[in-house]
Formats: C-alpha cells, sequence, structure tokens
C-alpha cells in the first residue's frame, strides 16, 4: 500500500518518488519475513534472532537520513522518523545481546 503510506508520511506536498516507497515495502516485506522466522524458529536457529537485531540497527542512520532528507513530511511522518531510530536501537540492541547470552544460564553473570 505504497499510496497510503506516502499519503500519512509525506501529505500532498512534495516527497519522495512513489517508487522509491514501492523499493522500500519490498524491503520491509523481507524484513517481515525474517522477523516471523526468527520469532517462530529462535531455539533452532538463534543467529535469526541476531540477524532481525543487525537489520534493526541497519535501519537507524536510514531512518535519520530519510527525517534530514525528505523533501516533505507530515507531522506523523516526522515523529515516526524521529521515534523509529530510537526504538529500532534500542531492540537491535536487545536482540544481540539476548542472542550472544542464549546458552547461559538464568542468573549467570555475562562472560
Amino acid at each position: 500500500m505504497p499510496t497510503l503510506y506516502f499519503q500519512l508520511m509525506h501529505g500532498d506536498g512534495p516527497g519522495t518518488d512513489l517508487f522509491m516507497v514501492q523499493r522500500t515495502g519490498v524491503i520491509w516485506l523481507f524484513f517481515s519475513l525474517c522477523e516471523g522466522a526468527a520469532f517462530a524458529r529462535a531455539e533452532r536457529w538463534p543467529s535469526l534472532v541476531a540477524a532481525v537485531g543487525l537489520l534493526r540497527i541497519m535501519d537507524v542512520p536510514a531512518d535519520i537520513v530519510y527525517l534530514f532528507t525528505a523533501n516533505s513530511l507530515t507531522t506523523l511522518g516526522a515523529a515516526s522518523l524521529t521515534t523509529a531510530p530510537i526504538f529500532n536501537g534500542v531492540v537491535g540492541i536487545l536482540l544481540l545481546s539476548a542472542w550472544r547470552n542464549r546458552s547461559r544460564p538464568v542468573g549467570s553473570p555475562p562472560s
């Protein structure tokens, strides 16, 4: 639904070309598939948890660049792009930490 996304994030003013929103949508679909696989198979393939953590951290600079280079943003768009890097950074670090400490018994100090 690239048109709806474009309307919510950019409104009626000049903004990102629609083809870039469509391209990003495909990336988000891949990201969603990775998150679903990590959720469903975390114990069998713990490396998926690390991959999702890294993908979230990768989004931090991407969202910051988007925030400062978009031609027009709605209030919702600006708020989303301001909070998303913080959220993705924290979640990415937590996921990587959980992956790193996956075999450590509960209550024991990290190595």
